[in-house]
């Protein structure tokens, strides 16, 4: 179906979902060029999830957003830096209602998008990609 789509619209770009990992392969990237990881959004458990596809895949093709707090499966709260640093470790972007976020989130927010802009996503994009041993989190 995909390549139906895609010959009707050669254009358009499709973000495939991994539905718990099961999806997440070169067939699937054949037709999308990012496939989105996982519904666990939360900062911390990101970590865990991007670093163990990074083992196989570039960051480029991993669907990372900032989402809002707390967060809706682990209920967990984390920082809109952390947030935003770990989404830029793929292909970032936003899942949540700005008008609802704090001021000085927003301007978190704003600077983030600025050093993507700048150089982050020329680096995920174009540069190779060394893991580190994984942290203990």
């Amino acid at each position: 179906m995909q390549s139906r789509i895609l010959q009707a619209f050669p254009n358009l770009v499709i973000e495939n979902s991994a539905s718990g990992g099961g999806r997440f392969d070169l067939g699937m990237l054949f037709y999308s060029p990012q496939i989105w990881l996982s519904d666990n959004t939360d900062a911390l458990e990101r970590m865990r999830i991007q670093y163990g596809t990074s083992l196989c895949y570039p960051p480029r093709c991993m669907g990372s957003h900032v989402t809002q707090v707390p967060n809706h499966i682990t209920g967990n709260t984390t920082r809109a830096r952390t947030r935003g640093f770990v989404a830029m470790c793929g292909t970032f972007g936003f899942e949540l209602d700005l008008n609802l976020e704090s001021h000085s989130d927003r301007n978190t927010y704003l600077q983030q998008v600025r050093r993507h802009t700048s150089h982050t996503s020329h680096t995920t994009t174009y540069t190779s990609y060394i893991n580190l041993p994984l942290p203990s989190l």
